[in-house]
C-alpha cells in the first residue's frame, strides 16, 4: 500500500494547527508537565514525513517564497554565527541555548515545511480554519472555567500565557467576520452565534495590546467590506468592542469580580510605573550598546539577565534578579536586536517589509472576490502579529510561527 505523502502532510498540518491552542492541555487536565506538548509531537511527525518527502524528491526545492523569506533565513544563519562567537568571547549558557534552539528550531522547521510544499488557497484556508476551530474550543473552555467553575481573573485556557490567548482571539474574530459574506445561511447563523462568546472570552483574557490589535484589525475588516456591508460590519464591531469594554462580566455578583471586565479593569487601572516593560526595554538597549549591537546569541539574554539588570530598581525586575530568574524583552524587535544584533534586526525588518508588500500586491492583483478575500485575511494575520510584537516576545510561540507561516505563504493556484 502506497501512502500519499503530500496528503498525509496536509492532514498533519491541519491537526497541528488545531492543536496549537492546546499547548498546556496535558498539564491543565492531567497535571502532566512535559515539553512534549501534543502539537510538538505532531510537529515532529510532520517534519519526519517532510524529510521522507524531500528525500524522495532529492532535496529542498526553491520556490517563489524564498525570494522574500531569504532575509529571515539570513537572520537565523547570522544568529548561529553570533552565537558561536559569543560562546568563545563571553559568558555562555549551553542549557539556555539548547532550550531556545529546540523551540525556535521546531517552529521554524514547520515554517520551512509550509513554505516549501505546494498548497492551494482551499488547502491553506482549511489549515487556517482548523487553527480557528482550536481557538474557538479554547475560548469556550475559558468561558466554562470562568463562569461555571468561578475561576475568576485573567484566563489563558490551554495557552501558557493570557496574552497569547488574547492574540489568538484577536485574529480569530476578524477571520470569522471576513468569511461571513461567503457563508451559507446556516453557517452565518452559527458563526454569528459564536462571536458574542468569543468577545466575552476576549474580555476575560485581559490583554491591553490584544485590545489594540483587535481594534486595528476590526478597522481593516470594515475597510475591506463593500459599501453595502460597511455599516453592518461597523455596527457588529462596535457592539463587540462595547461588550468587551463596558458590559462584559458585570452580570456576575460584585463580590466575585468587582465592576467591569478583566480587560476594562486593567485598562482603567493601568499605572506606567508598575509596568516592567519600560525598564526592560532600556536594559535591552544598554546591553546592546555594551555588546556593540552585535547580538548576544541564542538564549543568552535570558542567561545574562541579572548582569544587565542588577542595578534596576523596578520592584518586579528587582525581585526577578534576586531570584536568579529572567524576563523576556517583552518586544519582538528588541528581542531580535539583543539576540541577533542590529544586522539581524535589519534582515528581519526587510523580511517583514517585503512580505507586507507582497500581500498588498496580491490583494490588488486578485481577480475574484474569493482570492481577494483570502489575501485580505492573510494581511490581517500578519498585521496582527506585527502589532502584538510591540509588547510581547513571540519567537518561542507556536501560535506566532504558524500565523507567520500562513500569512506569508504563496498559494499555487486560485
Amino acid at each position: 500500500m502506497t501512502i500519499d505523502i503530500d496528503k498525509l502532510i496536509f492532514w498533519l498540518l491541519c491537526l497541528y494547527a488545531f492543536l496549537v491552542p492546546f499547548e498546556t492541555i496535558l498539564d491543565v487536565l492531567f497535571g502532566i508537565d512535559t515539553i512534549l506538548k501534543p502539537y510538538r509531537i505532531t510537529s515532529l511527525l510532520l517534519l519526519g514525513a517532510f524529510a521522507v518527502r524531500q528525500f524522495r524528491l532529492g532535496g529542498i526545492t526553491i520556490n517563489d517564497d524564498f525570494l522574500t523569506d531569504g532575509f529571515l533565513y539570513a537572520m537565523l544563519i547570522y544568529g548561529l554565527f553570533i552565537t558561536a562567537i559569543s560562546s568563545i568571547i563571553a559568558p555562555f549558557s549551553l542549557p539556555k541555548f539548547y532550550n531556545e534552539l529546540f523551540q525556535t528550531g521546531l517552529y521554524f522547521g514547520i515554517f520551512v515545511l509550509i513554505k516549501t510544499i505546494s498548497l492551494s488557497r482551499q488547502q491553506l484556508f482549511r489549515i487556517l480554519s482548523f487553527l480557528v476551530l482550536g481557538i474557538v474550543c479554547n475560548g469556550l473552555y475559558v468561558l466554562y472555567n470562568f463562569y461555571i467553575l468561578k475561576n475568576l481573573g485573567r484566563q489563558s485556557g490551554f495557552f501558557d500565557n493570557p496574552n497569547y490567548f488574547s492574540l489568538s482571539l484577536a485574529v480569530a474574530i476578524p477571520f470569522i467576520v471576513m468569511i461571513l459574506r461567503a457563508a451559507n445561511f446556516y453557517q452565518k447563523v452559527a458563526l454569528l452565534g459564536l462571536l458574542p462568546f468569543l468577545f466575552m472570552a476576549f474580555g476575560i483574557a485581559g490583554s491591553r495590546m490584544g485590545f489594540l490589535v483587535l481594534s486595528t484589525l476590526s478597522l481593516l475588516v470594515i475597510w475591506f467590506q463593500p459599501h453595502i456591508y460597511k455599516i453592518g460590519a461597523l455596527a457588529a464591531v462596535l457592539l463587540g468592542l462595547f461588550y468587551v469594554q463596558v458590559v462584559g462580566i458585570e452580570q456576575l455578583p460584585a463580590n466575585l469580580i468587582g465592576e467591569g471586565t478583566v480587560l476594562q479593569n486593567r485598562l482603567a487601572n493601568r499605572d506606567a510605573s508598575e509596568d516592567p516593560r519600560i525598564p526592560i526595554w532600556k536594559g535591552v538597549l544598554r546591553a546592546s550598546e555594551q555588546t556593540y549591537f552585535r547580538g548576544l546569541g541564542i538564549g543568552q539574554f535570558k542567561a545574562r539577565f541579572s548582569e544587565f539588570y542588577q542595578d534596576e530598581h523596578h520592584d518586579l525586575v528587582y525581585r526577578i534578579v534576586n531570584y536568579g530568574y529572567h524576563l523576556s524583552a517583552h518586544n519582538d524587535y528588541l528581542e531580535i536586536l539583543i539576540t541577533y544584533g542590529i544586522i539581524g534586526l535589519l534582515l528581519f525588518l526587510l523580511f517583514l517589509f517585503y512580505s507586507l508588500k507582497k500581500i498588498l500586491l496580491q490583494i490588488r492583483a486578485a481577480n475574484t472576490y474569493a482570492l481577494q478575500n483570502f489575501h485580505q485575511i492573510k494581511l490581517l494575520l500578519l498585521v496582527g502579529i506585527l502589532l502584538f510584537g510591540l509588547s510581547s516576545t513571540n519567537f518561542v510561540s507556536g501560535l506566532y510561527w504558524i500565523l507567520l507561516s500562513l500569512s506569508t505563504k504563496n498559494i499555487q493556484n486560485t
